[in-house]
């Protein structure tokens, strides 16, 4: 996140034409670097449990000098060195108490909850600091059962707004100084007993998914919105499902493919094909939501609306990610995520529109629809600020 430069080459310029920068005048104490973009840009690399500091990239400027190291609210560094990920300390917790107590806990530390007399605790009793700046296990809570929904508890991180769990309250988080949240910064306790939006969580920018969390959020999110097509059903019958399915509206997924400079021709075209198979997987299971697939560089080019009425047809929408041709941003090559997730939110109040016009009488799309991003990027600094973007939920919000 933040501002980033793109070096810029006049049209049908060289590579020779550009600055010269010595990677060995860059080193990163404990990791090692790499050049990527015809030696213009260099990314840091760290072993597991360890981040880049103060920044993965630095980028050749036209003095053949490299981007300076910039930490947060300080002075330039020399070099660059692999940094340990810690977690977060909590910063409140009702109800309770826990120990050890400290602002930061290194990698395989636990944390031990224990609640007061008269309080019960949900979630874990020990959670470890993994490897990947997350804590194990879910929130831990000390609640009371008189709330007409569950104690919504408070994210290791984070501070909470609000003490009343009756129908129609609310409560908002904030996070401690340098972390970003995701999820739902306020929630509202609803009449069947359960808060609005998703769990809250606090992360160091240093934080991050692994494969296995990605693949079972995503597997979880769509078991608990569709039905699976059963093998031992009659083909139409499991049509009957489908079409319960989509009269639903239960599921958007938008495949957003960055296809800026630095990603590269054939990244890019991996990346076009595992969106096919990612596809192909997900109808074989009998699930059909509605896609949206576009691709980005310094603009946004919309390929699959979910308005269309194809945009549920998998054959259909996979013959169009078969046909994008990464050459298309080749004249406007920079890297703007922003503005390609705000032409996702278009879509989606574009959809909500249409089903208005059309007079169905449904919960609007961003409350009814289950909304999910497979963004496909190499991660490379952009021209232009980021949205934090959020994984995954099982949730209704997504």
């Amino acid at each position: 996140p933040g501002l980033g430069l793109t070096l810029w080459l006049p049209p049908g310029a060289a590579a020779s034409d550009a600055p010269s920068c010595d990677p060995q005048a860059a080193p990163i104490v404990g990791g090692s670097a790499r050049l990527q973009r015809q030696g213009q840009m260099l990314v840091y690399q760290c072993p597991e449990g360890q981040f880049p500091y103060p920044r993965p990239v630095r980028e050749c400027r036209s003095n053949g000098r490299w981007s300076p190291l910039n930490p947060p609210g300080g002075r330039p560094l020399a070099k660059a060195e692999c940094r340990a990920i810690q977690c977060p300390g909590p910063l409140e917790f009702d109800n309770g108490h826990f120990h050890p107590r400290q602002p930061r806990y290194n990698i395989s530390q636990t944390l031990t909850f224990e609640c007061f007399e008269g309080y019960t605790l949900r979630g874990p009793h020990n959670r470890t600091c993994l490897p990947n700046g997350k804590w194990s296990g879910g929130m831990a809570i000390c609640d009371d059962g008189e709330g007409q929904c569950p104690d919504p508890g408070i994210p290791i991180g984070a501070t909470k707004d609000g003490q009343h769990y009756r129908v129609e309250d609310r409560v908002r988080y904030r996070c401690g100084r340098g972390l970003v949240m995701f999820g739902s910064k306020e929630r509202t306790c609803q009449e069947s007993g359960a808060w609005s939006g998703t769990e809250p969580e606090c992360r160091d920018p240093s934080t991050y998914d692994t494969p296995q969390e990605v693949s079972s959020a995503f597997i979880a999110s769509l078991s608990e919105t569709v039905e699976v097509a059963d093998p031992n059903r009659t083909t139409s019958e499991n049509v009957k499902r489908r079409i319960r399915i989509e009269a639903g509206g239960s599921m958007n997924i938008y495949l957003v493919i960055d296809a800026s400079d630095s990603v590269g021709e054939g990244n890019f075209s991996r990346a076009r094909d595992v969106l096919v198979q990612l596809i192909e997987k997900i109808s074989s299971y009998g699930v059909f939501p509605r896609y949206g697939v576009l691709t980005f560089a310094t603009d946004p080019k919309i390929v699959v609306k979910t308005v269309e009425p194809e945009s549920s047809d998998a054959d259909w929408v996979s013959t169009k990610l078969g046909e994008l041709k990464y050459d298309s941003h080749a004249l406007r090559s920079g890297t703007n995520t922003r503005a390609a997730l705000q032409a996702v939110l278009n879509m989606i109040i574009q959809q909500e529109q249409d089903e208005i016009r059309k007079g169905h009488k449904v919960a609007p799309v961003a409350n009814s629809t289950r909304h999910v991003l497979v963004l496909m990027t190499d991660g490379e600094t952009p021209l232009y600020p980021q949205t934090q973007l959020h994984p995954p939920r099982a949730g209704p919000h997504d």
